[in-house]
């Protein structure tokens, strides 16, 4: 239906909001630690937002019943 679709289409719209101020606000933070820390540069220029990123969006994982069987039981 018309409805579904658009209301779908607003899911989106912040969704990629919120990846988009994530973003922002972790380069902004990277930057200042950059900036108060110049000593640790090698360090904060490793440092990577938090979960997994594909296509500059944050992928969140399904299930997590799926990592337990990638981990093998000791």
């Amino acid at each position: 239906s018309k409805e579904k679709e658009s209301l779908e289409k607003e899911v989106e719209d912040v969704e990629s909001q919120i990846d988009a101020n994530y973003f922002e606000g972790f380069n902004c933070a990277k930057n200042q630690a950059l900036l108060l820390c110049p000593g640790e540069s090698k360090l904060l220029q490793t440092m990577c937002p938090w979960g997994r990123v594909k296509d500059g969006k944050i992928v969140e994982d399904e299930e997590d019943d799926d990592l337990d069987d990638e981990v093998p039981n000791n």
